[in-house]
C-alpha cells in the first residue's frame, strides 16, 4: 500500500475519534457555554433555557445554575463572571468542605478567616486594618458580679495604692506591656472594667457611710455643745442672785 494512502487513512481515523470524542463529552456533559457577553447558559447537567431556570438581576437574565457572563452596568468596559447555584454553593480543598454559601444568603466558613492577612495567627476571624460594626456582642462568664457576694474580700484602698506604687497598674488589670504583647481582649478587658467600678462603688458606699457616721457624730457634739453653754448660762444665772 502506498505511503500516502496510509497516511491520509490514518488522518481520517484521528479525526474521527476526536470527532466523537468531541460527540460523547457533549452527550455526558451537557453543557452550554456563552463565552462572551449575556449568557443564557445553565451549565453542566442541563440544556434547559426554561424561564424558571433563571433570575434577573441589572436588568438582565442570569442563569441560577453554572457559570456565565453578562454586562453589569456596575463594572463597565468588560463581561462580569457569575457562579450560581439555586440552592447554594461548596467549596473543598483536600476532599474537605471549607465554604458554604446557603439558599438564604448565610456563609458558613469551616477554618479560619484572614483579612488584609496571610496568617490569622489561630483566631477564626483576624483583620489586618480597621473594622466597622453597628453592634458587637461578647459572651463572658462569670461576669464581674462576684464582688458583690459576701465571701469577696475587697482590697483596702491602702493595699491597692502599694500595689499600684510597686506595679504601675491597677491590680488584675494588664500592664501597657502586656497589652503591647498580647494585644487587648475586649470581653476580658470589660469584665475586669466592671469588677473596677463594682469596687469603686463599694468604696463610695463604704465612704459614704463613714461620712454619715462623722455627721451623725458631729451632730451629737453640736447638742452637747448646746446643753453645756445651757448649763454655763443657767450656772451663771444662779452666781448672779
Amino acid at each position: 500500500m502506498p505511503s500516502n494512502i496510509l497516511l491520509n487513512r490514518l488522518s481520517m481515523k484521528k479525526f474521527l475519534l476526536t470527532a466523537l470524542a468531541i460527540f460523547l463529552l457533549n452527550q455526558l456533559s451537557y453543557a452550554q457555554f456563552t463565552a462572551l457577553g449575556d449568557t443564557t447558559a445553565i451549565g453542566l447537567g442541563t440544556t434547559s433555557t426554561s424561564w424558571v431556570f433563571k433570575f434577573q438581576y441589572q436588568n438582565h437574565l442570569i442563569a441560577h445554575y453554572g457559570l456565565g457572563w453578562y454586562s453589569d452596568p456596575d463594572f463597565v468596559g468588560a463581561p462580569t463572571g457569575y457562579l450560581g447555584g439555586y440552592a447554594g454553593l461548596k467549596f473543598f480543598t483536600t476532599g474537605q468542605l471549607r465554604v458554604s454559601i446557603l439558599a438564604n444568603g448565610d456563609t458558613q466558613i469551616g477554618g479560619n478567616l484572614s483579612l488584609g492577612t496571610t496568617d490569622a495567627k489561630g483566631y477564626k476571624l483576624a483583620v489586618n486594618g480597621n473594622a466597622i460594626a453597628n453592634s458587637v456582642t461578647v459572651k463572658m462568664y462569670p461576669w464581674a458580679d462576684f464582688v458583690f457576694q459576701k465571701e469577696y474580700q475587697l482590697p483596702s484602698l491602702a493595699d491597692v495604692k502599694l500595689y499600684i506604687y510597686k506595679n504601675h497598674h491597677l491590680p488584675d488589670i494588664p500592664s501597657e506591656k502586656e497589652i503591647s504583647r498580647d494585644g487587648l481582649n475586649l470581653g476580658q478587658m470589660n469584665k475586669l472594667l466592671t469588677q473596677k467600678v463594682e469596687e469603686l462603688t463599694l468604696y463610695l458606699i463604704e465612704q459614704n457611710r463613714q461620712i454619715e457616721l462623722l455627721q451623725q457624730k458631729d451632730k451629737l457634739y453640736q447638742e452637747q455643745e448646746e446643753r453645756i453653754k445651757n448649763l454655763e448660762k443657767q450656772m451663771n444665772d444662779l452666781s448672779k442672785k
